[in-house]
């Protein structure tokens, strides 16, 4: 396996490379993510129909509950509107408490929920 290490201001990240590694996706997620029982993907319409069902595979198999959703591709999808749409499917897929974790206050995560809603 071949890793490239991502070195930006302030923190780094790690590209694995090797064959076949999306079915193993599972085992580096319950690796770092040791408690965690969900997960919620993102993909986009490109990415989604060639890789999706084996992310899923790999991380069921690792005993996550997997939701994932699909939001359209390119750059027009990356706005506003859709991140409250993310944040509204990880509410109806019952991770509220990561929106409110993520978003700081209870009051702060209500305000956030009722701005999804409108």
């Amino acid at each position: 396996m071949k890793t490239l290490t991502v070195a930006l201001p302030g923190r780094s990240y790690d590209i694995l490379i090797e064959r076949g590694l999306l079915a193993q996706a599972g085992e580096h997620c319950r690796r770092v993510l040791p408690r965690a029982s969900r997960l919620f993907v993102v993909t986009d319409s490109n990415v989604g129909p060639l890789y999706l069902d084996r992310v899923r595979a790999g991380l069921e198999g690792a005993g996550f509950r997997v939701t994932a959703h699909t939001v359209p591709a390119g750059e027009g999808a990356k706005c506003a509107g859709r991140l409250s749409e993310l944040w509204e499917a990880m509410m109806a897929a019952g991770l509220f408490c990561l929106v409110r974790r993520l978003c700081g206050s209870r009051s702060s995560s209500a305000r956030i929920a009722r701005l999804v809603k409108a």
